[in-house]
């Protein structure tokens, strides 16, 4: 990455603390209301050796079913809640995003490093955030923000309350 690509990183990334981004909390940034039932976290953070490569991980604990129809009544509650805490389906996702030495005229690199949906790794996930642009329709007024935004909201399963 070249010294003007780096500083425009640099003064982006300046950008979005000031304008409150806080990276370990970014879905608070992207505006995700956590229910009791449906809790996430997204953070975004920079490799230490490389300036032009962040890990973007997605969290989500959502509880699958509801407590008081699953309640088995001869059983106490503290064991309902324990067999409860088991329903929750957890997911994590985590990609190396790499940012091109032409950003921003060029799209973000995502690499996959795990998907996790109940502590069981998934060899591969369904949405490439690769394939989001087709041909021209990348615009340098795509952000770094404004395209992991762009991904979260093709996440289906984020997005269930």
């Amino acid at each position: 990455m070249d010294v003007g690509s780096r500083r425009t990183l640099n003064r982006r990334l300046q950008h979005l603390k000031l304008c409150g981004c806080d990276f370990n909390n970014m879905h608070e940034y992207f505006g995700y209301k956590d229910t009791k039932d449906n809790i996430r976290k997204i953070s975004l953070t920079r490799d230490l050796n490389l300036a032009n490569v962040f890990k973007l991980t997605i969290r989500q604990k959502k509880s699958a079913l509801n407590p008081l129809q699953t309640y088995i009544a001869e059983l106490p509650r503290d064991m309902n809640n324990h067999i409860y805490s088991y329903i929750a389906v957890n997911r994590r996702i985590t990609y190396s995003l790499e940012v091109p030495s032409d950003f921003p005229f060029r799209p973000l690199i995502w690499s996959l490093i795990s998907f996790k949906e109940n502590g069981v790794t998934k060899p591969n996930y369904d949405t490439n955030p690769n394939d989001m642009y087709c041909g021209s329709d990348f615009s340098p007024a795509m952000s770094l923000e404004s395209q992991i935004l762009m991904y979260l909201s093709n996440l289906t399963w984020l997005h269930d309350s």
